[in-house]
C-alpha cells in the first residue's frame, strides 16, 4: 500500500484510480526480485525471466484514437494519463479526464 499512496501522492490523478495504482504496484512487484528469493515471483511462477522492456511511468499521455469520420484539420489526439496495463493483452490503459473514459491500446 505504500507503493500505491506514493504513486497516488506523486500523480495529479484521482484517489478513485486506486485500483489502478494497486495493480501496477502488484505489476511490478512481480517482475523485480525480493530479499527472501533471489528470483522474481514471475520466474517462480512460470519459468520464464519477465521483460521490463515496456514499462512506463504514470505520466500524461496524447492519445490517438481510432476515428473513420476524422477530417484532415481535426484533432487526431486526446489528453490523457498513463494509467496501468490491460490483464489479458498486451498494450496500455489510459485515464481520460475530460472525456470521463478509460482507453486501452494495444501494442
Amino acid at each position: 500500500m505504500d507503493m500505491v499512496r506514493s504513486m497516488l501522492n506523486n500523480s495529479t490523478l484521482p484517489v478513485s484510480l486506486w485500483m489502478y495504482a494497486l495493480k501496477i504496484a502488484m505489476y511490478l512487484l512481480n517482475r523485480v526480485p525480493s530479499k527472501a528469493v533471489p528470483k522474481t515471483p514471475f520466474k517462480l511462477w512460470t519459468n520464464r525471466t519477465p521483460s521490463i522492456r515496456h514499462l512506463n511511468s504514470a505520466c500524461q499521455a496524447e492519445i490517438r484514437i481510432y476515428n473513420p469520420q476524422e477530417r484532415k484539420l481535426d484533432a487526431r489526439t486526446i489528453s490523457g494519463y498513463f494509467i496501468g496495463y490491460p490483464e489479458k493483452s498486451k498494450g496500455y490503459m489510459f485515464y481520460c479526464p475530460n472525456h470521463s473514459m478509460r482507453i486501452v491500446k494495444g501494442l
